[in-house]
């Protein structure tokens, strides 16, 4: 439309058209920012679960064996039990089998996704999923 001579400003249609574009900017700016907080807290989780993984294999070394059925010692306690945003917790894989442990690190929260970490006994890191909800993949 064409402005009179007292007339100044945008139209209605340029208002709306430049709000449009900055809301699309904001969508994908807050996508990779959130993308990014992901990975920021996933590599927490990861340095938390290597803290855990060298207490416990400075504890066996102390012991000269890792605990098992056969003796009475029971596992220590970890170190760094959680993130801000991860839970970090340990089972044995095989209580028969001495030295075998698993360290996961799963999220609190909905918002950082279905991915968690498994560190077995030998200090390799997978980062796993739910395929369905009973198959888990880690890779």
């Amino acid at each position: 439309m064409r402005a009179t001579a007292g007339q100044r400003g945008w139209t209605l249609l340029e208002l709306m058209l430049v709000l449009a574009l900055a809301g699309l900017t904001l969508c994908s700016a807050l996508a990779l920012w959130r993308e990014q907080m992901r990975g920021l807290h996933l590599n927490a989780a990861r340095l938390a679960l290597a803290q855990n993984a060298r207490f416990l294999e400075g504890w066996r070394a102390d012991r000269h064996r890792y605990a098992d059925k056969k003796s009475s010692e029971q596992w220590p306690a970890l170190p760094v039990p959680s993130t801000g945003y991860y839970l970090i917790s340990f089972s044995s894989q095989r209580e028969h089998v001495a030295g075998r442990y698993r360290l996961t690190a799963k999220p609190r929260s909905t918002w950082l996704g279905d991915r968690w970490l498994l560190m077995d006994q030998n200090g390799e890191i997978f980062v796993c999923r739910h395929r369905w909800s009973w198959e888990e993949i880690c890779d």
